[in-house]
């Protein structure tokens, strides 16, 4: 299952098919939008086995033109929620308000948001004790931030941040 109502904060277990979910979705962006993809990535929870996740899955896509690539995603039924942090993190969602499927985080070669997601996923998958830290982290902060996502989301930042880094 994927899909979460926005704004609300929801963990499941880890599910294979959330793999697949992202597999099926890269093909249709790869198909769509006609070369002007450079890398793209499964990020986020869903990404890494083993730790909950929210039923969403997460994308980092680099790409060569921001302002084609704009447009081809909102044909795919993507809503542009701009540069959230002014970073050039640029953030789609799909699907309704109801039941957002997918997050998108667009960036260009300038600047080194792909490499960081990717980054700090690799760090997760491939260390199992870090992996169940961060589950823990975001567990408590949904107990704490029960109906804040945003407080939430900014709470996870220097664990994410710190991972980054090393």
């Amino acid at each position: 299952m994927i899909g979460l109502k926005r704004g609300t904060l929801k963990l499941l277990p880890y599910d294979k098919h959330w793999e697949k979910e992202y597999l099926s979705e890269a093909a249709r962006l790869e198909s769509n939008l006609e070369n002007n993809i450079l890398r793209i990535a499964h990020i986020g929870s869903t990404s890494i086995p083993g730790i909950r996740s929210k039923p969403v899955i997460d994308i980092a896509m680099e790409v060569a033109d921001l302002s084609q690539t704009r447009k081809l995603l909102e044909k795919l039924g993507y809503e542009y929620l701009g540069d959230r942090r002014s970073d050039g993190d640029h953030f789609f969602a799909k699907g309704p308000d109801e039941n957002r499927t997918h997050y998108m985080h667009v960036s260009t070669i300038e600047n080194s948001r792909f490499d960081k997601y990717v980054r700090f996923r690799d760090s997760l998958r491939n260390n199992k004790d870090l992996a169940q830290k961060y589950d823990q982290l975001k567990s408590d902060l949904m107990n704490k931030y029960k109906q804040d996502r945003e407080r939430y989301t900014a709470a996870k930042s220097n664990f994410i941040n710190e991972v980054i880094r090393s």
